[in-house]
This record gives structure tokens, sequence and C-alpha cells, in this order.
């Protein structure tokens, strides 16, 4: 599954995206870790 993500650099610089796309690849792979 691919995902993209579009930031806004004067707002937000890339290592917040990259770690909320780490967050939400963890999320994907398991599910059951949003419950915890």
């Amino acid at each position: 599954m691919k995902a993209t993500i579009s930031v806004d650099h004067r707002v937000s610089d890339g290592a917040e995206a990259a770690q909320f796309m780490q967050i939400l690849a963890e999320f994907l792979e398991n599910p059951v870790r949003m419950l915890v």
C-alpha cells in the first residue's frame, strides 16, 4: 500500500512528516496497537 503526505515546509519540517508516516505505517501493519 502506498501512502503520500504533502507538507508545507513553512509550517513543518520533513522530519515531523517522516515521523508521522513511520507511526502510520506501524499502525497499519499492526492495527491492534491503536487500541492500546
